[in-house]
């Protein structure tokens, strides 16, 4: 074993048996290094990811390469999802230097004071396609650093700096500020601009699902556009059509290696799931789609099959391959169908299920590294009309798909990451809260505040949010979390006040916000740093963030609950700091204008682009209210430990229920019963049209 048998990531522990003498990310690997006089050989991955699992089998398990590794580099094994924004400057890097994305497995060569002078993803076993192999890499590597020492090391001065002006150059004080306004309408066009009216999303392959954008582009086009509302749905249906949805269990992959989202790449993530299942209910409280509500169950009842701990959290994915190969859980030849359906007495059933799901003796699915496997079928349903009948329940083919379900579960399942992640479990408890309050479910609304409440608990160490735990794992070590942690963590926490009128919600995300302004603001600069202060130091490098990626922009939630908090209690430094960062980072925002849809969401609330809800006496009113639209809101619940809020002149002294909407400085008449509420949300269901 190496020192990776003591680690707690499944990533890492993965890699303990490999004959390389792996080291996790520490400083004592690099005093290692200092004292060896040798290169640092960064590796980052993460347990779900597929090429990371055949770098590995081609190269890291060979021991004549490894025994190499070991004499000439010291070795760091880095799970990019412990430290996503080390890993996210070296991507960025990776990207400056080839002008592409970059991806995992990411490797990296450095000097032990952590300047970076080689990069590259995945290197083959034997060249390929273009590229040197892993042996052929680290051999060229050796011999430069054995015969140029220095001018290896000048380069990487030059490269690091690099980056650091890099860096530097995103918060710089602009010229000339751009109008909020005009860049609320260019993130709009420059959406609308790209999106795929034949097969949904945005772009071509590989395809993500890009749920921020999809939030943005129906909320701005339920006023402007019914072509783009009904693409926003018909996306939403492709979805679920194609192979990147898990027709048996649920549950949506990473992306969709085509552009028809036919083919995905199997690994499947807490954080894509908990995005796509709050869009999806979001889209219903407009449209009330019946599909949205068929699929969004079964993926619910799926994450607390597979990805819940029983006393609380979300573990962080399942692997894209088992046994070797990609996508063998999940695949299915003609003649498996077949031969898991031939006892049944009607025949139609198979013939059924064949149509249904797009199954063919050809297949559609061709594993890349076993050409030899032919007739292999991703289940979808692209081509079939009526495209959730197997989720009708007491159908011949709802029974048939349960078949075809219990028949996969025999079969060697994908490896589980078992990392609970906060930032992924706070998206996730905000999806959750999302659907349970569309859908009038308060058995979830409970279940989801336990969870709430057991991940602020146990992920609040020595006044710091720890990045992830591992359940009942002694050697779990404390690492910090980046920005996203506490940003997801403090607006779960704004939205669970609104929903409940709990004012200790709000206590608590305070809470949050203070540990955030001390630890992540720059008050010289103006600007909030996406690394905590820990991963700063090491790395040497102050990563700014305003982009959307897999998941939304950590600093555009923490500007909008800036915002949020600010008012809730009626803290103007909060506001002026939120403000601040806005007008620092605007000429920015104008650059990256269809990557930065929630940035940009931050910009609508100081706009005041919102609306303000006083509750009175909350009731079923208050319960069905939230089953409406109101992706923009300031929620007030009046009690004793509340602010004397402007809004409160409002109030009227009463024990009944009484609900007052106010938008751009203008209230409406107070809501009073179940028909004041429909009256007041009468919005035309676009996507019917």
């Amino acid at each position: 074993m190496n020192k990776l048998a003591n680690e707690s990531s499944p990533y890492l522990l993965q890699h303990k048996d490999n004959p390389v003498e792996w080291w996790p990310y520490s400083e004592e690997a690099f005093l290692e290094a200092t004292e060896r006089n040798v290169p640092v050989f960064l590796s980052i991955g993460y347990s779900s990811c597929h090429w990371c699992h055949v770098l590995a089998r081609e190269s890291f398990e060979d021991e004549e390469i490894a025994k190499f590794m070991n004499a000439n580099f010291v070795n760091i094994k880095m799970d990019r999802e412990e430290y996503p924004a080390v890993d996210k400057i070296y991507q960025e890097l990776y990207q400056l230097v080839f002008r592409r994305g970059g991806g995992w497995p990411l490797s990296v060569w450095m000097t032990a004071e952590k300047e970076p002078f080689y990069l590259g993803t995945y290197f083959p076993k034997e060249p390929s396609h273009g590229l040197s192999s892993f042996k052929q890499v680290i051999t060229q590597i050796s011999e430069m650093w054995n015969t140029d020492e220095l001018k290896i090391r000048q380069q990487a001065s030059e490269i690091k700096s690099g980056l650091i002006s890099f860096q530097h150059s995103l918060i710089k004080t602009p010229q000339e500020e751009n109008q909020p306004q005009s860049l609320i309408g260019e993130t709009y066009a420059a959406l609308s601009e790209k999106i795929d009216s034949d097969d949904g999303g945005f772009g071509s392959a590989p395809k993500f699902p890009q749920v921020s954008n999809l939030k943005f582009l129906f909320r701005h086009s339920l006023e402007k556009s019914v072509e783009l509302t009904n693409f926003v749905v018909f996306t939403l249906e492709q979805l679920v059509r194609g192979g990147i949805y898990d027709q048996l269990a649920g549950g949506w992959a990473r992306y969709s290696v085509d552009k028809h989202w036919l083919i995905p790449h199997f690994e499947k993530m807490l954080y894509d799931n908990a995005l796509l299942i709050q869009i999806y209910a979001e889209v219903y409280q407009v449209t009330k789609r019946d599909f949205i509500k068929k699929y969004s169950e079964q993926t619910i009842s799926w994450l607390f099959n597979e990805l819940h701990h029983e006393s609380g959290g979300f573990f962080a994915s399942l692997n894209a391959e088992s046994e070797g190969e990609e996508g063998k859980y999940y695949v299915w030849t003609l003649e498996q169908i077949r031969s898991v359906l031939e006892n049944e007495e009607d025949p139609e059933i198979f013939d059924g299920v064949v149509s249904h799901f797009g199954i063919s003796s050809e297949g559609n699915f061709r594993d890349p590294h076993h050409p030899e496997k032919l007739g292999l079928n991703v289940l979808n349903t692209l081509k079939t009309k009526n495209y959730s009948a197997h989720l009708d329940k007491n159908t011949k083919l709802a029974k048939a798909t349960e078949m075809l379900l219990s028949e996969r579960l025999k079969r060697v399942r994908p490896d589980l990451d078992n990392k609970i992640i906060t930032s992924w479990n706070a998206l996730m408890i905000e999806a959750l809260l999302t659907y349970a309050i569309t859908f009038n479910d308060s058995e979830l609304l409970s279940r989801t505040l336990k969870e709430l409440q057991e991940i602020f608990d146990k992920h609040l160490e020595d006044n710091i949010i720890v990045r992830s735990r591992v359940h009942n794992n002694s050697n779990s070590r404390t690492i910090e979390g980046s920005l996203d942690d506490y940003s997801y963590l403090i607006k779960s926490l704004v939205i669970a006040y609104e929903i409940t009128g709990n004012w200790s919600y709000v206590t608590k995300s305070e809470l949050l916000l203070k540990i955030v302004l001390e630890r992540f603001y720059d008050q010289q600069k103006g600007v909030f740093y996406h690394n905590n202060p820990t991963d700063r130091k090491s790395v040497g490098v102050d990563s700014v963030q305003v982009t959307d990626e897999a998941i939304p922009s950590a600093l555009g939630i923490l500007v909008q609950m800036l915002y949020k908090l600010g008012r809730y209690l009626e803290n103007e430094d909060y506001l002026k700091i939120g403000q601040t960062v806005i007008n620092k980072l605007s000429s920015l925002l104008k650059v990256y204008s269809s990557a930065t849809s929630t940035f940009v969401e931050a910009i609508e609330y100081f706009e005041g682009q919102y609306k303000e809800i006083l509750i009175l006496n909350q009731g079923n009113i208050t319960k069905q209210l939230f089953s409406k639209y109101i992706p923009m809101r300031l929620v007030y619940y009046p009690s004793l430990e509340t602010p004397d809020w402007e809004i409160l002149s409002f109030r009227e002294e009463t024990d009944d229920e009484v609900i007052y909407i106010c938008e751009n400085m203008v209230c409406k008449l107070p809501i009073r019963t179940m028909s004041d509420l429909e009256q007041n949300f009468e919005i035309s269901n676009l996507t019917n049209n």
